[in-house]
């Protein structure tokens, strides 16, 4: 996939599933009830990124992306995790579409990653 596709990947997996987050609120890569963050969404093993760290810090630690994902630089899917990360991209935590603030932030992505 090339950059825009992931993003559009992203964008339309957040607008129809829900975030992946533990009860306050704080984002998970691997939520209670299955869910993923964006960065799980792209590796090959999900389960094995431990909490508490950030991509890069998964990116140096083994984690390995599927290869439609693989590729690109940990800014690249620093950014992309940020998608999730910012609830206030979102209209809610139930997959409900993109905020008006998400919006902006997914055009500057692809203007970015173009």
């Amino acid at each position: 996939m090339t950059k825009l596709e992931i993003i559009s990947f992203i964008v339309t997996h957040f607008t129809t599933h829900n975030r992946s987050i533990d009860p306050i609120e704080a984002c998970l890569y691997n939520g209670p009830n299955g869910e993923h963050c964006a960065f799980a969404l792209m590796c090959e093993q999900p389960k094995l990124l431990p909490e508490g760290i950030t991509v890069t810090q998964c990116l140096h630690h083994g984690a390995i992306l599927k290869p439609e994902f693989a590729g690109f630089k940990d800014t690249f899917y620093n950014d992309i995790q940020l998608l999730h990360d910012f609830k206030s991209y979102l209209i809610s935590e139930k997959g409900e579409g993109l905020s008006d603030k998400g919006l902006v932030f997914v055009a500057e992505l692809k203007e970015k990653y173009k």
